[in-house]
């Protein structure tokens, strides 16, 4: 799990950007559990665009080379 992963801004408009160590899979999940993007990455970063969700509640699964983590955002 890593505790070290930094997303921002949060809240969001637009895009999100995720930073951390290992990184390799962003998976974006609205409050019921559906997958509603998927990213692979190369690196320890990523940039993400919200810009086709509606405003509300969303998870961020992180996959990292050390683990998975699960991160709350909100889309204004």
């Amino acid at each position: 799990v890593q505790e070290d992963a930094l997303l921002y801004p949060n809240p969001t408009q637009d895009c999100l950007n995720v930073a951390v160590a290992g990184l390799k899979t962003v998976t974006i999940y609205d409050a019921v559990g559906r997958v509603l993007q998927r990213h692979q990455v190369t690196g320890s970063t990523a940039s993400v665009s919200l810009k086709d969700l509606t405003s509300g509640i969303y998870f961020v699964m992180l996959e990292t080379t050390s683990g998975v983590s699960m991160h709350k955002i909100v889309k204004q």
